[in-house]
């Protein structure tokens, strides 16, 4: 039982682990948590379903508005008479929307959220699900790192030259209850 006491206090932990990974790019982009406008894809606990309880989108939130972070959510499959006294507000899947978000948070992999869209039109994005692997952004103007199994498998490009890289950028997690590495660059960063 140790082993699931572990994973509990690991999945606990990965809300603030999350928020801190989501402050260190905006502060990439010299930008402050303090005014920016995330965008969190997803309030639902699983893909395609509206069940929202034990959401890890809630505790997120709930850190990036403490913050002072103007939080938005989206998500198709969550009714809004759900959310009533949540403190942000939700917003309609579109363009405009990811356009409009300094940073893009991938919380739940839901069909609707179009992987091409997403790469093509947000400037900045935080993948916590892998949602967006694959082909889907090749050509699109986004450098990508992914991890599969926890190993860095590297940029799509990897004979670009580091200054040659476009402004738009990717960071992927394995998985949202897996511990995974963030890169900056190529490197892998604690």
């Amino acid at each position: 039982f140790r082993f699931v006491e572990l994973a509990n206090d690991i999945n606990a932990a990965m809300p603030e682990h999350v928020y801190e990974r989501i402050a260190a790019l905006l502060n990439e982009e010299r930008k402050p948590v303090n005014g920016s406008r995330v965008l969190l894809l997803g309030l639902a606990y699983k893909a395609g379903t509206s069940d929202w309880r034990e959401s890890p989108t809630l505790p997120l939130a709930a850190l990036l508005t403490a913050a002072r972070a103007e939080v938005v959510v989206c998500d198709p499959y969550v009714p809004d008479v759900n959310l009533l006294g949540l403190p942000f507000r939700t917003v309609d899947w579109s363009v405009d929307e990811l356009r409009a978000a300094d940073v893009v948070v991938v919380m739940v992999e839901h069909p609707a959220f179009d992987p091409q869209v997403i790469a093509h039109e947000a400037p900045l994005v935080f993948d916590t699900r892998n949602h967006l692997e694959g082909q889907a952004f090749r050509g699109a103007g986004m450098t990508v790192w992914r991890f599969v199994g926890g190993s860095h498998l590297g940029p799509d490009t990897p004979d670009e030259p580091e200054d040659a890289r476009p402004h738009r950028r990717l960071v992927s997690f394995a998985a949202f209850f897996q511990i995974a590495p963030t890169l900056k660059h190529g490197r892998q960063t604690a």
